[in-house]
């Protein structure tokens, strides 16, 4: 029987990975470097790297790097400050779910980028708690963000389902021993999240597919 639902974040709750490219790509252009949306789906929905590779891969030491991230997540604020981005529909799923289930989401996000993704959102009050990357060691693919969650709630993964909307997400989420719900976005090809149990194309579907994989 479910207890809890283990939300992700970016993609899923809010519309932030077009934004997230977008930082990316700019401060990657300013070393002559291109970055595309098809790079964008391998190296950070499917395998949780860092775009930042590329920039180390044409030779710039750790120390640039380093400061190459802070511009990228200096710029990737600019671009989340000020906007609602809760996807549509988003409130109303969350609002017919909460009546039924435990609540919490699972995010890659940094804590700041997550404070500031959520400044005019109004979805915080439905969930239980919050783990950011800044809470693990590992990040999605691996499998620790969700094993934290259900260690921090108290309860066994056959009592959860994850909420994903990339490949990498899903991977962690069966790692973890959950059941998954993916959500197809522009962003990703359907085939790509074949591994979750089941894959939806609007959020609006979801309480429906949780009562199917229940």
């Amino acid at each position: 029987m479910t207890e809890i639902l283990l939300w992700d974040n970016d993609g899923v709750l809010v519309e932030t990975e077009p934004l997230f490219f977008q930082a990316n790509a700019e401060v990657l252009a300013d070393l002559g470097i291109e970055y595309s949306l098809s790079q964008f789906r391998n190296i950070s929905l499917l395998q949780g790297k860092s775009a930042l590779n590329l920039a180390k891969a044409r030779g710039l030491s750790d120390s640039d790097i380093l400061a190459l991230r802070e511009t990228r997540d200096a710029r990737y604020a600019e671009l989340l400050r000020g906007k609602d981005l809760a996807l549509p529909g988003v409130r109303d799923v969350l609002h017919e779910l909460s009546n039924q289930y435990r609540m919490a989401v699972v995010t890659s996000s940094r804590a700041t980028h997550f404070e500031i993704i959520h400044e005019h959102s109004k979805l915080l009050p439905y969930f239980e708690f919050v783990l950011t990357v800044d809470n693990v060691t590992q990040t999605k693919p691996h499998p620790e963000p969700y094993l934290c969650a259900l260690d921090k709630a108290q309860l066994s993964a056959s009592a959860g389902i994850a909420i994903e909307d990339s490949p990498r997400g899903v991977t962690s989420a069966k790692a973890a021993g959950l059941r998954c719900v993916a959500v197809h976005s522009e962003l990703t090809a359907a085939s790509s999240l074949a591994h979750a149990d089941v894959v939806i194309n609007r959020i609006m579907d979801l309480p429906v597919a949780i009562v199917g994989i229940d």
